[in-house]
């Protein structure tokens, strides 16, 4: 399932066993021989059985830096306790004993050795620090009917975003009509790389920090009003890492102008955009662009 996928993610760090020991101040025990654990808490109530689903969230430091963190899934992530630790399930040996040393409530840090990982993991320390809390633990029946709830709503949301595509159509069909014809000259921001832009609605907090993750809704159409992709037809949020060049450079600029839960129309110019070559069949070569956009959040 979806909030299962990271698991994968986390295989690769767990993937080989080494023969050190453990050992340093404050150690609890090894978790398999050389990943040595800490248990902050202790709060000494029910631990996870076999065939019971845990619940949790986790980072992952490289000393004081951050490498990534279910937080930027949102939900806390889950996983089936088994002892079955063959085939794919092998990386899971690690992550599934710990959590079995833990009760709701408690924080446990995992040091995973700098040598069990794969060659050229560009790390500046000798080992990795997995840091672990356990939320919530569920049987076989109260994570399927948790799914069943998160399914429906997840449904009931995707069928009222794709409701509103056929509104945002002709809103943005009006203001390609407003653009060209001029009359939105005096609302208009520029900046200096040419990126025009308004904000219908402002949002709430910070703009978005390089590397973050954006999520946001956009209907996008060309200068002539004719449609050519949105986000509305799928009925799902849009996300994408800012800053990173993985959008067209007008995304990464406009996004960066914006907090979480504004409202905004950018004006692309091609070379801010898909350039003389375009995106056929769609976009042609030197087209300026216009997104209309709604910025749900930042992960």
């Amino acid at each position: 399932m979806k909030n299962l996928i990271f698991i994968s993610l986390i295989a690769l760090l767990f993937s080989c066993d080494t023969g050190s020991t453990a050992g340093g101040g404050g150690i609890d025990g090894e978790i398999v021989p050389g990943y040595t654990y800490v248990n902050h808490t202790k709060k000494g109530g029910a631990t996870p059985n076999l065939d019971e689903y845990a619940y949790f969230n986790y980072y992952v430091m490289d000393g004081d830096s951050m490498m990534f963190s279910n937080r930027t899934q949102g939900d806390p992530q889950k996983v089936k306790i088994s002892d079955d630790f063959s085939g794919r399930n092998a990386g899971q040996k690690p992550l599934v004993l710990a959590l079995q040393k833990m009760s709701v409530g408690d924080s446990l840090s995992l040091y995973i050795p700098r040598d069990s990982l794969p060659p050229n993991n560009n790390l500046k320390n000798d080992k990795l620090t997995y840091h672990i809390s356990l939320v919530e633990i569920k049987d076989e029946a109260a994570f399927l009917a948790d799914e069943e709830i998160k399914a429906a709503e997840k449904q009931k949301e995707m069928m009222a975003n794709q409701a509103r595509e056929s509104e945002v159509l002709e809103m943005v069909a009006l203001r390609a009509k407003e653009y060209t014809s001029g009359k939105l000259d005096s609302k208009i921001k520029t900046t200096a790389s040419g990126l025009k832009y308004i904000i219908h609605e402002e949002g709430d907090g910070n703009t978005p920090k390089p590397g973050q993750n954006v999520f946001a809704h956009y209907f996008g159409a060309l200068t002539n009003g004719k449609p050519f992709d949105n986000s509305f037809k799928r009925g799902q949020l849009f996300n994408f890492p800012i800053g990173q060049g993985r959008v067209i450079r007008g995304w990464d600029e406009g996004f960066a102008l914006l907090s979480p839960g504004a409202k905004a129309t950018l004006f692309i110019p091609a070379e801010l955009g898909y350039g003389a070559t375009g995106s056929p069949p769609t976009i042609p070569g030197n087209s300026e662009l216009i997104f209309y956009v709604e910025y749900d959040s930042t992960k």
